[in-house]
């Protein structure tokens, strides 16, 4: 009896150490979840900073003939760790918001939002966003709103931000030469070349260049005058094809980017040309560097480009590098590349997007479908920074 006694007795105390354990347990499993939110806490306290909107500058301001508005934003200096920003717009008495990559200490920096579709803003804020060491947010107060002036934006650098998305990357890689989003003109919103339609070519309300694949193309004359192909560069756009419909010219090609030079004489002998094409049968994009009439000739393809589905194609050729210098890219990831060497050109026919301008005759090789953020740089972007702007205009 009394070692059925002690048997008992020794459970009930196993019994209790057990719960002990399983509370002591528990505590420590609360506290590993609420300490960081302690820590947190006073992390968030000791961080300070503010940011504003500046509106007397000239650059706070909204283009309604273009759809465009761009945001000044002045950040005190601080110590804080405030990496992003909220910038808000009043739309019709909704708010519309994203989230961008903020001002260094000290300094002010605009930002251009495309705002195609979302209607007319009437106020404009801007809220920190705190990061603490373990790597949360808090996103602080509006500390400014203001209402948004309605003119005209004679001049933009960098790219555009679509409205309601975060954006946690910052501005597009340096040598930056001309920009065409688009935004209601055939504007270069960096350089300043002006685009003409032809035919039944037109911006949609999204901001695309729409091409039906029929003689529709926009001109870029006297493009020499902004930027020469006769050095390091980079070209790099958005299309979406449809199925070719004009091949008289007995090529299924869509040309999606045209720069044909030709020499002093006319003859045709290509100085230099880029064409960025892709196939109307197997859908490979294709990038041409030609010079010489067709001496130290580039011309390979890769990279799928199906119907109906948006696609980043860059071309890049580095003049200081003279291996695998001359790079196609779709979606950011290299497909091929060679070793070439070019001459200066001399004279050039205009720069063409969605046909080609061949040596001699008529323009060919039309595109049916649409084209959107056509960029040119004066060097080779990397693979890397290619990521950076896909990333950034993903669609």
């Amino acid at each position: 009896m009394l070692l059925f006694m002690d048997k008992r007795g020794i459970s009930a105390i196993v019994a209790t150490v057990l719960v002990i354990l399983i509370t002591i347990a528990g505590v420590a499993i609360i506290w590993v979840g609420v300490l960081p939110m302690i820590q947190d806490s006073f992390a968030f306290q000791d961080l300070d900073g503010r940011v504003s909107v500046v509106g007397s500058s000239g650059y706070t301001v909204y283009d309604s003939s273009r759809e465009i508005a761009t945001v000044q934003v002045k950040r005190d200096v601080d110590e804080g760790v405030m990496d992003r920003i909220k910038i808000s717009f009043v739309i019709s008495g909704d708010s519309v918001s994203s989230n961008v990559v903020a001002p260094g200490s000290g300094e002010t920096k605009v930002y251009s939002f495309d705002f195609s579709g979302h209607g007319v803003p009437s106020e404009v804020g801007v809220a920190p966003i705190f990061v603490s060491a373990s790597g949360n947010e808090k996103e602080g107060s509006v500390t400014s709103e203001i209402k948004i002036p309605v003119g005209r934006i004679s001049e933009i650098v960098g790219i555009f931000y679509d409205l309601g998305s975060d954006n946690f990357i910052d501005m597009i890689p340096s040598g930056v030469v001309s920009i065409w989003n688009f935004s209601g003109d055939l504007v270069d919103s960096v350089g300043g070349s002006v685009g003409n339609f032809y035919d039944n070519a037109y911006v949609n309300g999204g901001g695309e260049l729409v091409l039906d694949g029929n003689g529709d193309y926009i001109g870029i004359n006297n493009y020499e005058d902004t930027f020469d192909f006769d050095s390091s560069f980079s070209v790099c756009l958005w299309a979406k094809l449809g199925t070719k419909i004009d091949e008289a010219a007995g090529v299924p090609m869509q040309t999606l980017f045209s720069n044909w030079m030709l020499n002093d004489a006319g003859q045709g002998l290509t100085s230099l040309g880029l064409f960025m094409e892709v196939t109307s049968d197997e859908r490979i994009a294709r990038a041409t560097y030609r010079n010489n009439n067709s001496v130290n000739s580039w011309n390979h393809w890769g990279g799928e480009v199906p119907l109906d589905d948006w696609k980043f194609i860059a071309a890049t050729y580095d003049v200081d590098s003279f291996n695998d210098n001359a790079k196609l890219y779709v979606d950011a990831k290299l497909v091929v590349s060679s070793s070439e060497t070019f001459t200066t050109p001399i004279t050039g026919r205009p720069l063409l997007m969605g046909a080609l301008s061949p040596s001699e005759g008529p323009y060919d090789r039309w595109v049916n479908g649409s084209i959107d953020n056509v960029m040119v740089f004066d060097r080779a972007l990397s693979s890397e920074e290619l990521k950076v702007i896909y990333n950034i205009q993903a669609k």
